[in-house]
């Protein structure tokens, strides 16, 4: 198929024009371009990450094991766990007794003298009937470590709050109203859609938008909500 016809009109495929149409066009009133340090999610360069960044391939870690957390591609309260764990400072009672914040160290569920982070985790024989579950005979590639969360979230039934919050639309005050907006990317294809509504103090709607912006990140796509 030509991609220029010979009256000067451009004939690009579909999933091609959808990438250009979510490109936005340049504005008068843009800021300049900016140097930005990409080895940091704030973009701001600093001569610890410089130094870090230079020696990476020289320096080794101690421990293998602390890469497990470091390299684990998951949800980060997954990760937080797993680095507790290898800290040795994941909440069980035997971590509560050291802090002064309990008196006794034993393992609620299975009546084990003493809940140490790995007894918790692995030795207890609940535990282990978990990762036989996950991980039956052989070690799988692809791990469930959201097994990891929901065996220490059992803790909750034993009378141990960890604390939960509700996510929820909060109101604006009288006489004023708020925008919420938000952005979508459908997974394989990368088409993008970006909204967002308008209400008032108590919660009526007062107008919305939706826009197709063609294919693009969910970063970009949250972006053009806004």
């Amino acid at each position: 198929m030509p991609l220029v016809s010979g009256i000067g009109s451009a004939e690009l495929p579909q999933h091609i024009l959808k990438y250009i149409a979510c490109i936005r066009p340049p504005k008068a009133d843009a800021r300049n371009d900016r140097c930005t340090w990409r080895r940091t999610e704030h973009g701001r360069f600093s001569v610890a990450d410089g130094y870090k960044q230079f020696v990476k391939n020289k320096w080794q870690p101690k421990e293998e094991r602390w890469e497990l957390a470091w390299k684990f591609k998951g949800a980060q309260r997954v990760r937080q766990i797993i680095c507790l764990l290898l800290h040795d400072r994941l909440l069980t009672n035997s971590e509560r007794c050291r802090r002064g914040i309990s008196d006794d160290n034993s393992f609620l569920i299975c009546g084990f003298h003493v809940e140490t982070p790995f007894h918790a985790m692995r030795d207890c024989y609940i535990a282990k009937s978990v990762w036989n579950m996950v991980v039956p005979n052989r070690v799988a590639a692809g791990m469930a470590w959201s097994k990891v969360v929901s065996l220490y979230s059992t803790r909750r039934g034993l009378g141990i709050d960890l604390g939960r919050e509700k996510i929820r639309w909060m109101p604006p005050p009288a006489e004023f109203y708020k925008l919420n907006t938000d952005g979508a990317v459908e997974q394989g294809t990368n088409e993008a859609t970006a909204g967002g509504l308008i209400r008032d103090c108590r919660g009526d709607w007062s107008i919305g938008f939706f826009r197709n912006i063609g294919a693009c990140s969910v970063l970009n796509s949250e972006l053009w909500a806004i």
